[in-house]
């Protein structure tokens, strides 16, 4: 069976600094037979590329809020219009009227109006918003995607028929995300073929990940899986921010067939994801599949993984839970000489080894 080597020696391991004994004299809090699945803010680390100024997004870290805004009328105060530089408010002529206008001022070569009724949406009825850039067009689209699905999508449209979806991808993410929180997947799958097709984009990492981050915040395993292998098979490489999210979303199921296939991916591309790693340890070990869970440690040390603390929690749980007590020692000892300081569930993992 494989074991983790260390450079660490046993001999310098200092019996009266840590003591194990099988009767230990303090109390041990819990039993750590299972470690706690991967948290995604723990990825946030590992070059998310989640759509914002991605614009798969600055975060996948990413947090997609609902803002509010509008002009200061209690019927129209979640419009989101205000928020653009140059926003008046024009005078109606009918007060218990619905219907109101805005005007937004981008410089001297741009300008939209915009008229809402019953807060719907209407870019038809001005002939000048045609004009608008594309860049434009991309921060309208970004602001209606953090209010309002509907819009954002008749906006969208909109963008596609003035010919503003030509090469943009950032658009055509804003639009994936609304399908992926809808769950509208033959959609998504239709629209990135369009992407390639009519709008000529360069379908990459960034695209497919929007998707599979919905995928992992509803806890679709089958429909993650189904994204990483259409990326496969369309010759587009995942990232790291892509293998995060689909051993993160395996292990909360412990499914073990599809982390195989997403680990084994990560590692032909030559991709490091530390808590991909941790992932598949924590399942093999939690379906007491030991003897995979040490190759898994063998494969740390031969992709050359620089350990977080995560993982050495991960090793020491997989020594434990074994109760190979050498080797949880010098997961333990090496843990401590990277700079990692043990803490009590570090201890208490030792201790059950012994127990």
């Amino acid at each position: 069976m494989a074991s983790l080597k260390f450079s660490v020696s046993v001999d310098t391991y200092d019996s009266n600094k840590f003591h194990f004994s099988a009767n230990p004299s303090f109390p041990i809090i819990n039993s750590f037979a299972r470690v706690k699945p991967i948290n995604l803010s723990r990825l946030e680390a590992e070059s998310w590329d989640i759509p914002d100024s991605n614009p798969v997004a600055e975060n996948i870290k990413t947090s997609w809020s609902k803002d509010s805004g509008g002009l200061e009328s209690s019927n129209y105060r979640n419009d989101i219009w205000r928020r653009f530089q140059g926003v008046k408010r024009v005078n109606r002529k009918d007060p218990n009227s619905k219907l109101r206008s805005a005007r937004i001022d981008n410089g001297p070569e741009e300008k939209i109006y915009v008229k809402h009724f019953d807060g719907e949406l209407d870019m038809n009825e001005y002939g000048m918003v045609s004009e608008l850039s594309v860049e434009r067009c991309n921060a309208i689209l970004k602001d209606l995607e953090r209010s309002s699905d509907s819009k954002t999508m008749r906006f969208f449209e909109w963008m596609r028929e003035n010919g503003k979806l030509k090469g943009n991808v950032g658009a055509y993410n804003l639009a994936l995300r609304v399908l992926g929180r809808r769950g509208d997947w033959d959609a998504a799958e239709t629209m990135i073929q369009k992407m390639s097709g009519d709008s000529n984009c360069q379908v990459d990492f960034r695209v497919y990940n929007t998707l599979i981050y919905a995928c992992y915040k509803q806890g679709h395993v089958e429909l993650g899986t189904k994204w990483l292998r259409l990326m496969l098979e369309n010759g587009v490489q995942p990232n790291v921010a892509t293998f995060g999210m689909l051993m993160s979303l395996y292990q909360k199921g412990w499914n073990v067939a599809e982390a195989e296939f997403a680990f084994s991916q990560m590692r032909s591309f030559g991709i490091t994801c530390q808590s991909a790693y941790s992932a598949m340890i924590t399942i093999y070990t939690r379906m007491s599949l030991y003897d995979k869970a040490e190759e898994v440690i063998d494969f740390i040390q031969e992709d050359k993984v620089t350990l977080n603390s995560e993982n050495w929690l991960v090793l020491l749980n997989a020594y434990s839970q074994q109760g190979k007590l050498q080797e949880a020692e010098r997961v333990l000892l090496s843990m401590q000489n990277s700079g990692f300081s043990p803490n009590i569930v570090a201890y208490n993992m030792n201790l059950q080894s012994v127990g």
